[in-house]
């Protein structure tokens, strides 16, 4: 996708993500940072990667080939949040969360070996994003 139009989209029907990834770049990300087709992409402390808005944060220490994956995945999550706007947080954020950080869902998908990959909007997330690796 055209950078123009990337953020074009992410600043107008997705605005108030957008500045909730802003501050967050702000006072997380104060490391290593680039730009991926578009979307910025940034490093932090936290156990945990996650795109808000246009915005991609990547755990610090992560073996380059799970970054790649992870970056490709987070993607994803940033062109979700394009189509769906205001209807990003319901729809994907909010059932994203819970699926990672609750544990009644981790020991669902421990137990029924389940993959974190499987439930919706990380499967919808990585058909977006995997077409953008860089061969």
């Amino acid at each position: 996708m055209k950078k123009t139009l990337y953020w074009a989209l992410q600043l107008t029907w997705g605005l108030p993500l957008n500045l909730i990834g802003a501050v967050s770049a702000l006072l997380f990300a104060r490391r290593r940072a680039y730009f991926f087709h578009g979307a910025r992409v940034a490093f932090w402390q936290k156990k945990a990667s996650m795109a808000i808005g246009g915005f991609i944060f990547l755990e610090k220490g992560m073996h380059p080939q799970e970054e790649a994956r992870v970056l490709y995945h987070e993607y994803g999550h940033t062109l979700q949040s394009i189509l769906l706007g205001p209807f990003y947080l319901p729809v994907i954020a909010l059932p994203s969360l819970i699926w990672a950080g609750s544990r009644r869902c981790r020991m669902y998908r421990l137990k029924r070996g389940k993959s974190y990959y499987e439930f919706y909007p990380e499967r919808w997330a990585d058909r977006l994003g995997l077409p953008y690796r860089e061969v």
